[in-house]
């Protein structure tokens, strides 16, 4: 009686410091559209100077959870989009709402030769062989000025 007395009030305990855990911090979500309003898919959606970021979705959708009260520099990157900078506030124990539209940036890319031959076999002109050799060291005893070839 007395062990389950006090496991239910630690487990009252965990609850109450979690519930407040979540109030504590805010939540942001939204949406990312193109300006034809279209949904931008893979979206890179980060909150300037934090590690704090995630991805949309294929509609274009975002939520970010737990993050700390306060002014935020939202950056939205993308491949084949321009940079999206807004200022949000998060407030505690709030979902901020954050609708965007990404401009499409267009880019050229530098041009790419690709070229191809005929032959199906490479043939090389230059061949080469190697071989090792073993030779016995000699010790000389005497200096020498002039060697011989023998």
């Amino acid at each position: 009686m007395k062990l389950s007395i006090q496991l239910f009030l630690f487990l009252l305990l965990a609850f109450t410091s979690l519930a407040q855990v979540d109030l504590s911090s805010g939540k942001i979500e939204g949406q990312i559209l193109t300006t034809d309003q279209q949904p931008a898919p893979f979206v890179n959606v980060q909150l300037k100077n934090t590690r704090i970021g995630v991805v949309t979705d294929e509609s274009g959708r975002f939520s970010i959870a737990t993050v700390k009260p306060g002014q935020y520099t939202l950056l939205a990157t993308g491949v084949g989009f321009e940079t999206l900078r807004e200022t949000i506030t998060v407030e505690a124990g709030q979902t901020t709402q954050a609708h965007f539209q990404i401009k499409t940036a267009v880019q050229q890319l530098q041009t790419v030769e690709i070229t191809g031959r005929k032959e199906t076999s490479y043939k090389n002109d230059y061949s080469f062989s190697a071989t090792k050799t073993q030779v016995r060291s000699k010790t000389f005893h005497k200096p020498f000025r002039r060697l011989r070839k023998s």
